[in-house]
């Protein structure tokens, strides 16, 4: 993800096709694929996993950039569940970051300020 041309929008809408039944995806390539991204070593479990503590399926993207000075790309995507029950898919991209870890801090407090105002507004339907 760190050097590919796409949008959060885009990375919402491969996360909606890897979740809906009405995806082209068969539900067994769908289970295929979430189960990858369930399956994360520790050292990765970064990202918009921060805004989820019960179940998280992510692919995090991250590098350093030439033409961004070197600066750092850090992505985070994924769907997210939350301790209510409440389900989320989350995309946070980011650039321009000092370091790896200002860019992870970054994308963490993103997500996680996105599914704390999420979960707040369907507490209140």
């Amino acid at each position: 993800m760190g050097s590919a041309t796409t949008s959060a929008a885009d990375q919402v809408r491969l996360l909606t096709a890897l979740t809906s039944p009405k995806s082209p995806l068969s539900a067994r390539n769908r289970r295929y694929v979430l189960g990858l991204m369930s399956d994360v070593t520790p050292e990765q479990s970064w990202g918009v996993s921060a805004a989820g503590r019960e179940d998280v399926a992510l692919k995090n993207g991250w590098l350093p950039r030439p033409r961004d000075g070197g600066r750092w790309t850090v992505n985070s995507i994924g769907r997210v569940r939350d301790r209510h029950g409440h389900t989320y898919l989350i995309a946070v991209l980011s650039h321009r970051h000092r370091t790896m870890g200002a860019g992870v801090k970054a994308v963490e407090h993103v997500a996680e300020l996105v599914t704390k105002t999420l979960s707040q507004t369907a507490g209140r339907r």
